[in-house]
């Protein structure tokens, strides 16, 4: 989809086919802008103005955030292990915060039945509370606590072993 705002911007969505608009109040650009004159024009002497605004243009204003996280994941995170980098940890980041927020919202509408079941602790009010419980129970599973890593024995970790004075030799430097 083509939205033209202050230039051509190019949105590949899947949720949204573009008819739909949201009421968005825009404000008059600076005179020193790229492109001011044209976008100038478009306010014809107001400082602001209402516009029909495409729904997904609007949703990737306010929600940039996410974008930029996506991005971010996408060029710096390796995953903290020697791999190739590419879109691929993008998705699965993706894929797990989104795995994480679909089970918070199971574990809110659970029948009132089965949520008296559960005890004031597990209880979740809060995403935080519920990704650490998660987090915990992960661990736990897992072996809990293993302590501090040991250091790997290398031999530059080794202790020198001293050699008795009559085996060394002494060299003369020219």
């Amino acid at each position: 989809m083509l939205w033209n705002d202050n230039a051509p911007a190019l949105f590949l969505c899947n949720y949204n086919d573009g008819s739909s608009t949201v009421k968005a109040t825009r404000h008059r650009p600076s005179k020193t802008l790229t492109n001011a004159a044209a976008a100038r024009a478009f306010f014809s002497g107001e400082h602001t103005k209402v516009i029909d605004e495409p729904l997904f243009a609007w949703l990737y204003n306010h929600f940039i955030n996410a974008v930029d996280v996506g991005d971010q994941l996408k060029s710096y995170n390796s995953g903290e292990r020697t791999i190739r980098r590419g879109g691929w940890q993008a998705i699965w980041n993706w894929l797990l915060h989104t795995v994480l927020v679909n089970c918070y919202l199971l574990s809110i509408y659970t029948t009132a039945e089965d949520h008296t079941k559960l005890s004031k602790e597990d209880r979740w009010t809060k995403q935080v509370i519920f990704r650490k419980k998660i987090m915990s129970a992960f661990l736990h599973a897992a072996g809990g606590n293993p302590g501090t890593r040991k250091r790997a024995l290398l031999p530059l970790n080794q202790p020198q072993v001293k050699l008795p004075g009559k085996r060394h030799t002494k060299v003369k430097m020219l």
